[in-house]
């Protein structure tokens, strides 16, 4: 029964360089090269030819000395019963005294032969030996890490691991959210596709539905318009999309606008299509039909009222020498009576004199180059060297005056406009309240001015800032 070996913290883990050693005849033999299966023959002088089968080889892979117990553990591959030599390097090898051996360890007694030096330990099997150089010692200091080895190279990525869990949404800005959805929308729209649930409105009426796809259907769904031009949409279903009944609504509704039909070949017929610019007047169309592409006004007043013609200066038209009064119209930059004789063919765009004005001229304009006549009367209120002062003259039907100061002001002037260089007189009476070198500020004068002012220091600061 082998002794039990004790691994003690002073016990040395030997390193051992593997030596080949071939080893000489008799018996002495001796180590020559480390980690090699040494040429080797045991004092039993056995017969290699008499047994045909390979006999087990001799590595010696590892020894390790118990130096207080006296024993040098050995590791490796063993044949049976093998024959153990030891001895100092460079003397005589002497059996080894061999406690216990199996096929991968043999452990040996030292037997007082622990003095500190350098073995050489040889193992001899029947086909071949191994030997190996065992130092005895304390253990030295540990020597410096060497350098490290280079890197090798990267191994493969292992596989994807499972997907965790998705987070909460996040939450998002309103603006991006609406940039985000108009773009969502222009696409659908270049698409001719129709947003799901509700996100992008319906193309209007006289949108172009030339990219849109009703279906295959023969069924007319409609009128509407592709390629400018008003088309029978055919299809399956409407997709939603409001579609005119009659090509008359899509060409009054989407064509009709000012551009000048005078090119325009509406056939021989002497029938009425409808009005349209020609030349710069809106006038009364005949013909056969309408193209699909062209656009034509219901009535001359709907023609007159759309078109820029209708505040054209009507100065140098001839009227005839009548006194007839046949509407009004823009002379010389203010609206005045056209009078002429009732059978006369030019055009007279407005039947009252408010019409003219309200289309035509902006009451604020600055009234003080106007000569409204020699007579005191006031004949209203108009912005007079940039304020709302009452107009006195003759007659101001030829100019479009406020009824009042109030609405005048509140329609022409900035009541924020600074007032440090108007002259309210010598008085010392509170007028008001004005901006005055840029802060608001009390304005006294003499009562009567036509310049507005706040009520209060609040109202000024609330408009104007303190």
């Amino acid at each position: 029964m082998p002794r039990r070996i004790p691994w003690i913290a002073f016990g040395l883990i030997l390193l051992a360089v593997a030596t080949a050693a071939t080893l000489a005849q008799g018996p002495s033999p001796r180590a020559d090269r480390m980690g090699r299966p040494a040429s080797f023959t045991p004092d039993d002088d056995s017969d290699s030819d008499s047994d045909s089968s390979e006999p087990p080889g001799c590595v010696l892979a590892r020894a390790t000395a118990q130096v207080e117990e006296a024993l040098l553990h050995l590791e490796g591959e063993f044949c049976d019963a093998p024959d153990v030599r030891l001895g100092a390097s460079g003397g005589t090898l002497e059996p080894a005294i061999v406690l216990d051996s199996d096929a991968s360890t043999i452990l040996i007694d030292l037997a007082g032969d622990d003095a500190a030096g350098t073995r050489v330990v040889v193992v001899a099997c029947p086909a071949t030996s191994c030997a190996m150089d065992v130092t005895l010692g304390a253990v030295g200091p540990e020597g410096p890490r060497g350098d490290d080895g280079p890197r090798g190279d990267t191994g493969p990525a292992g596989p994807t691991g499972p997907a965790g869990p998705p987070g909460p949404p996040g939450e998002v800005d309103p603006e991006t959210l609406a940039g985000l959805t108009e773009a969502i929308c222009v696409l659908y729209t270049n698409l001719g596709l129709i947003a799901p649930g509700g996100l992008c409105p319906l193309p209007g009426l006289c949108d172009d539905l030339g990219d849109y796809d009703f279906g295959t259907c023969g069924a007319v769904l409609g009128v509407g318009v592709v390629d400018d031009t008003c088309v029978p949409i055919s299809g399956c279903d409407d997709l939603g999309i409001d579609l005119f009944q009659t090509f008359a609504d899509c060409q009054h509704d989407c064509l009709a606008d000012c551009e000048d039909v005078g090119g325009v070949d509406f056939g021989e017929c002497n029938g009425t299509l409808g009005y349209g610019m020609v030349d710069g007047d809106c006038e009364r169309i005949f013909g056969c039909s309408v193209p699909p592409s062209v656009g034509l006004f219901d009535t001359l007043e709907d023609c007159r009222g759309s078109c820029d013609a209708l505040c054209e200066p009507l100065t140098g038209n001839d009227y005839g020498d009548c006194d007839q009064v046949l509407g009004y119209g823009v002379f010389e930059g203010i609206c005045r009576g056209v009078f002429g004789c009732a059978d006369s063919d030019e055009y007279v765009p407005f039947d009252s004199f408010g019409e003219c004005d309200d289309r035509c001229l902006t009451p604020c304009e600055d009234v003080a180059d106007v000569d409204f006549g020699d007579c005191q009367a006031i004949v209203g209120t108009g912005v007079y060297n940039g304020y709302c002062s009452g107009i006195t003259g003759c007659d101001a039907a030829s100019y479009p005056l406020f009824p009042e100061q109030e609405p005048c002001v509140e329609s022409c002037i900035e009541l924020c406009d600074d007032l440090g260089a108007i002259d309210f007189g010598p008085c010392e009476a509170l007028l008001g309240w004005g901006v005055v070198d840029g802060s608001c500020r009390p304005i006294p004068g003499c009562p009567g001015h036509e310049v507005p002012l706040f009520t209060s220091s609040q109202t000024c600061e609330d408009a104007c800032g303190p």
